[in-house]
Formats: C-alpha cells, sequence, structure tokens
C-alpha cells in the first residue's frame, strides 16, 4: 500500500516573497535620517529575530526595543504596517498548493513573528485557505530547522515523519527535515516544483 504524504509548504519564498528592505526603509522613514541597513541587521537575522520568531518575546516588546533604539517617531499601528507589509504571493505555487487540496494534508509551516503572520494571515486569507493547518513558529517554541517544529507538523497531521515532503527555499532548513526522516525540496526560481513533486511520489492533477 502506497504510503499517504502531507506536504508542508514554507511561507516565505515559497507562498509569497517578501523584502526585509522594504521593512527597514519603511521603518527608517519614521527616524531621523537612520541607514536602514542599521534597522534591517537590528530587526532581521539577529538574536532579537531569533526570539521573536520563536514567541520568546511578544510584539510589545519588540517594538519598544525598535522604537528606543532608532527612535522612531511611528505609533503600534504605524510600525506594524511598516513592519509587516513586504509580502507578494507567488501565485503559480499557490495554484499547486490549490491543486492538491483535499487530496492529501497539506500544512503552511512559517519561521516567523507575531506581526508578520498576523499580517499575511489576513492579507492572503484567500490563498492560505487551502491548507488544512497553519504552523507559525512563535506558536510553537521552535524553528526551522530544529527537530522540535517537525515533531509538531507531524502531531498535527497524524502520519509519520517519512510521510512527509518539506518545500523550502532554505538548505538548512531542508536539511533539518531530511534528519528528521522527512522528505525534501530546496525551492527557487528554476525549480520545476510538480515534477520534483511527483518524484517523491506525489500525485500531480494535470
Amino acid at each position: 500500500m502506497k504510503l499517504a504524504r502531507a506536504v508542508v509548504f514554507d511561507f516565505g519564498n515559497v507562498i509569497a516573497r517578501f523584502s526585509h528592505r522594504r521593512a527597514a526603509e519603511a521603518l527608517a522613514s519614521y527616524s531621523r535620517g537612520t541607514d536602514p541597513a542599521l534597522i534591517q541587521a537590528f530587526c532581521f537575522g539577529s538574536e532579537l529575530d531569533d526570539a521573536f520568531e520563536r514567541g520568546a518575546i511578544g510584539p510589545e516588546r519588540f517594538r519598544d526595543k525598535v522604537r528606543a533604539e532608532f527612535r522612531l517617531s511611528c505609533d503600534d499601528g504605524a510600525f506594524d504596517r511598516a513592519f509587516a507589509d513586504i509580502f507578494s504571493p507567488i501565485i503559480p505555487v499557490i495554484g499547486l498548493a490549490g491543486s492538491l487540496s483535499g487530496r492529501m494534508p497539506l500544512v503552511l509551516l512559517s519561521n516567523t513573528t507575531p506581526l508578520h503572520s498576523r499580517w499575511f494571515l489576513r492579507e492572503m486569507r484567500a490563498e492560505l485557505a487551502v491548507f488544512d493547518h497553519l504552523v507559525m513558529s512563535h506558536e510553537t517554541g521552535h524553528r526551522k530547522p530544529e527537530p522540535g517544529i517537525f515533531a509538531h507538523v507531524e502531531r498535527l497531521t497524524g502520519l509519520p515523519c517519512g510521510a512527509h515532503v518539506l518545500i523550502d527555499d532554505m538548505t538548512a532548513n531542508v536539511a533539518g527535515a531530511r534528519s528528521a526522516g522527512w522528505d525534501g525540496i530546496i525551492f527557487g526560481a528554476s525549480t520545476d516544483l510538480p515534477a520534483e513533486l511527483s518524484s517523491l511520489g506525489v500525485r500531480i492533477e494535470p
């Protein structure tokens, strides 16, 4: 009997493109001439970012730290819009996910912050409705490629590790999934995703 498959999609640069630079520039507009590169380095890929994405700090503390560091003049609403309005849908991948919906478990698995996820879950509500589970790192206490976040997904799907396929643009995340017993596809601009999924036993409808 063929093993049922759960297909797990990363969000950033798989379901939607994003620009950290755009966020940094928008936040810098509320400062007195701060270089956006400084804001980008402080907010993204930093220890602060790691803590925010795993839920160790909340939005209030994050905003306060960034505003204090760069003397930003924006209120909470303006901050959130500047920080989170950075996404644009990748239509072919969303279409592919829609074609799989209802035939196998579909999971969205994102290393993300409460501000980002609140924004894209609202703005892309229709596109994301095809997913059976929406897993945000800040709600689990784990980030990809840590084993705990893959185990969390397995509990949701009720399937063994070998039944899962992760599609992610980050090599480290795919390596972590494979270490957890999953299959993985590193996604990029030239990836033939239907062919890659078919090679792993996921049936693609014509």
